[in-house]
């Protein structure tokens, strides 16, 4: 790997760690290049500041996760409404997740980047409305609801049953995960009232 992958990666490391410990606004460019065991010169020759350092690994993620949810190559997920989104691919994304808990709890946590879980949502919300443009039977009945209470209905629970995973620090399976939120998809809130 050439050495300037290898000083970004220390880099990007470094602030993951300081982000377990501090909120984002309270590390410094000294912090980061501290635990990296860089000088200053050497960040400045790949990043602006830490705003430009988050904002790439965010970017980064999301094109990963992204890659991923779009490697669907089966025609007839495409008229399924609950495989619009195949349970494979968000298992592949879990798994993916999974493996960089540490990162994705930091982009996602209170002391890291307050949009990212937003950003995951209109990845998904993208995602979504590109799908059912190449389906020929499916589309969007809103019901007269406005479309940006639509994305919350579609994506808040599944968005929020991965949050509450990645706080436990990915403790279930993958495979268990993708369960729930495939169980979520087919159960209304009022079924899981029911006596």
């Amino acid at each position: 790997m050439p050495k300037n992958e290898l000083t970004k990666i220390k880099i990007k490391t470094s602030l993951i760690e300081l982000l377990n410990i501090k909120e984002l606004g309270l590390i410094t460019i000294s912090d980061i290049t501290r635990m990296a065991k860089i000088n200053r010169g050497t960040f400045y020759l790949h990043y602006r500041d830490k705003y430009d350092l988050i904002d790439q690994i965010k970017l980064e993620q999301i094109q990963h996760i992204k890659n991923i949810l779009l490697n669907d190559d089966n025609p007839n997920n495409l008229e399924d409404p609950l495989e619009i989104i195949p349970y494979h691919s968000i298992l592949e994304a879990l798994f993916y997740v999974k493996e960089n808990i540490n990162l994705i709890r930091s982009l996602a946590s209170e002391v890291g980047d307050s949009n990212f879980l937003e950003m995951i949502k209109s990845l998904l919300s993208e995602l979504l409305y590109e799908r059912l443009d190449l389906s020929v039977s499916l589309n969007l009945d809103s019901r007269n609801i406005p479309v940006e209470y639509v994305n919350e209905i579609i994506f808040s629970s599944t968005i929020g049953i991965i949050l509450i995973w990645i706080k436990k620090g990915g403790e279930e399976e993958p495979e268990d995960l993708a369960q729930i939120i495939m169980q979520a998809r087919t159960i209304s809130p009022y079924q899981m009232l029911t006596r």
